[in-house]
């Protein structure tokens, strides 16, 4: 995973060097995840968790934008189903995953002048789980619990201005985070930092 994380981010740069009108842009930021359910089940309380990675923007005004981000995540679950049971019982637990994210995201830019943007993003994002904090995790919580890959649709709102980038937008979780017990999904609000090179 870690050489085709690197493998991305050097084709990324390389791609950039040779062509018109597409920018690296480096990110970070923070990020407020909670699980939910079909049935409108609050699963978890959000915690502040933080992401970093690298964006390709290719476009002006209408743009399409492929990114690579390591997310880390943290969530208080308090009312859970058991994992391999079918009843929901009150508990207090904190999970912390690690995962790679690969937004795909088509953007307008309703304002654009030389110094300064305002654009509307949406698309979809494809997640890696890579890690779980096993350590004081009353659940007994490992990477096997949860799917390899899950799917999110991404809509958001951010500006340019001068060199810098700054991005709101929030994750609806498709696909269901666990492989057994509840049918989760986790949304997840970012806010994101960046500078376009």
């Amino acid at each position: 995973m870690k050489k085709l994380i690197v493998a991305s981010i050097l084709t990324l740069v390389s791609f950039s060097a040779f062509s018109q009108g597409v920018k690296v842009i480096p990110q970070f930021g923070l990020n407020l995840s909670k699980y939910t359910t079909d049935e409108n089940q609050k699963l978890s309380e959000g915690r502040i968790g933080y992401q970093l990675g690298v964006g390709l923007r290719i476009g002006e005004k209408t743009y399409f934008q492929p990114s690579v981000m390591w997310t880390h995540m943290s969530t208080e679950i308090g009312k859970v189903k058991d994992l391999h049971a079918d009843s929901f019982s009150d508990i207090r637990e904190n999970a912390t995953i690690n995962t790679i994210q690969v937004p795909v995201m088509i953007g307008h830019s309703v304002i654009n002048s030389e110094f300064f943007k305002f654009r509307l993003t949406g698309g979809p994002s494809l997640t890696f789980v890579t890690n779980v904090d096993e350590s004081d995790n009353l659940l007994l919580l490992q990477k096997d619990n949860y799917n390899k890959t899950v799917w999110g649709l991404k809509a958001g709102a951010g500006v340019d201005i001068w060199m810098l980038t700054f991005d709101l937008d929030y994750e609806f979780g498709m696909s269901k985070m666990y492989k057994n017990g509840p049918d989760s999904k986790n949304n997840i609000l970012r806010l994101t930092a960046g500078f376009k090179i």
